[in-house]
């Protein structure tokens, strides 16, 4: 993918002024290997006047919406951006008199170039952003003021403000993505890099995560509240927000893969803790057993690392965090940001509905409950999920705890092994079948 080096080369910001918006665009896509040569002359045979209307070449209803700046930092490069406007007739409003329900009208198009900014031509007569221009240009879109805040929208789909030149005129606007599709993929990969069962984690998510472990200064041995012949080894990785956001809430990755299937999100995590293990210089790595008695020292490096093979990353657990970082309630609600997962995916909703339909599929699949020792664990998962009223308060949603001035944190938390050294394993109730809650329920 070259988008981005396209769309800053000065040859080719000359070669956008004799093409129109769309052309400019797609001009861009082709030169960057993000659509084939075939796709860019499809969408060149439309005509300026049927933008208006039928535009399904470039993007449509079905591609991905963007919900807001986060979600636009994640957008591939390489994506085709619609700024789509929908007629919504309101006699209220002069300037929607006379229009008719339902029709569409491409507004914009943009191509992204990746962390939430965007290059197109005529943006400021458009969507009103930029520069004193209308030749080829880059904004930062996912920095712009113009999403609307969920609490202020008309609808569900209009979440952006696309403002005409002079700012005298306001136009709601839905801004849809479509992902590139280069040259040799098959049709299957032409699927959304933002759609739920299909995850395609970009190799920058992973490496990203290996990145930091290079600032990771010691493993922390947890003793087990349950049982306490065990331990698990714990470290703290700090990333970016950004990072943290696609690991955790979009559809390619940890969860992402959960989605799909238990079984897939186990592999996906697994894959990514052996790489963190390899990537630790336990050379330069404290180990902190403090709070263990009785451990049994021989080959403990082995030890954890295999623990850490077969363990989870999870976000920050704040709780756990407060014991060694105590804050005031003053700093805590300040330093609070909730990152909500996009695009939706319909599955874990707050709903109690919902709720109950998805646990009578988690217990399909398992078979949770059939074996005596079971029942425990049944009746407090039920609690949890079912007949609980602070569900909804807490969700598949997660609460970003911004530790850091840069970045914010993530746990790895180790499998149980012995404290002695011996072979064997321990599993909380309430976390059998780990993989199938988180795929049905966003969490555990």
């Amino acid at each position: 993918m070259k988008v981005l080096a396209v769309a800053n080369d000065p040859d080719f910001k000359r070669l956008a002024d004799g093409l129109n918006f769309v052309d400019a665009v797609m001009s861009c896509a082709e030169k960057g290997e993000a659509i084939t040569a075939e796709q860019a002359a499809r969408a060149r045979e439309i005509k300026v006047g049927d933008w208006k209307t039928s535009f399904s070449d470039l993007v449509s209803k079905d591609d991905v919406l963007v919900s807001d700046s986060e979600h636009m930092r994640l957008v591939p490069e390489g994506s085709l951006l619609g700024f789509i406007q929908v007629d919504n007739p309101d006699p209220a409003d002069p300037g929607q008199v006379g229009k008719e329900e339902g029709i569409r009208h491409l507004l914009h198009l943009m191509i992204s170039t990746g962390n939430g900014f965007a290059a197109g031509k005529e943006n400021k007569s458009r969507i009103g952003l930029g520069g004193d221009t209308e030749g080829w240009e880059e904004i930062n879109l996912a920095g712009s003021e113009r999403w609307i805040p969920e609490k202020n929208r008309r609808n569900k789909y209009d979440t952006f403000s696309a403002m005409l030149l002079g700012g005298k005129v306001g136009r709601l606007v839905r801004v849809r993505h479509r992902p590139p599709s280069p040259a040799g993929q098959s049709g299957d990969d032409d699927a959304s890099q933002l759609t739920w069962g299909r995850p395609r984690p970009t190799p920058n998510l992973e490496a990203a995560i290996i990145a930091a472990c290079k600032n990771v200064g010691s493993v922390v041995l947890q003793p087990c509240k349950d049982d306490d012949r065990f331990m698990r080894p714990c470290i703290e990785l700090e990333v970016e927000r950004a990072v943290f956001q696609e690991f955790f809430n979009s559809p390619n990755g940890m969860r992402g893969h959960y989605y799909t299937s238990a079984s897939r999100g186990d592999v996906y995590t697994k894959s990514v803790l052996k790489s963190v293990a390899g990537a630790l210089d336990w050379s330069e790595i404290n180990i902190d057993y403090s709070s263990i008695e009785g451990l049994e020292m021989e080959n403990l490096v082995g030890r954890i690392q295999t623990a850490l093979e077969g363990g989870k990353i999870w976000p920050r657990e704040i709780n756990g965090w407060e014991k060694h970082h105590p804050w005031p309630e003053a700093s805590r609600k300040n330093r609070k940001r909730k990152i909500t997962i996009f695009p939706e995916n319909g599955r874990w909703s707050n709903s109690k509905k919902k709720r109950k339909e998805n646990f009578d599929r988690f217990i399909e699949e398992t078979g949770l409950g059939e074996r005596a020792e079971e029942k425990t664990a049944l009746a407090n998962l039920v609690k949890r999920y079912v007949d609980t009223d602070t569900f909804p308060k807490y969700g598949a949603s997660y609460f970003d705890w911004d530790i850091s001035v840069n970045g914010t944190n993530i746990d790895i938390k180790g499998a149980w092994i012995r404290i002695d050294g011996e072979e064997g394993n321990f599993t909380a109730g309430d976390k059998l079948f780990r993989g199938s809650q988180i795929k049905w329920f966003g969490h555990t």
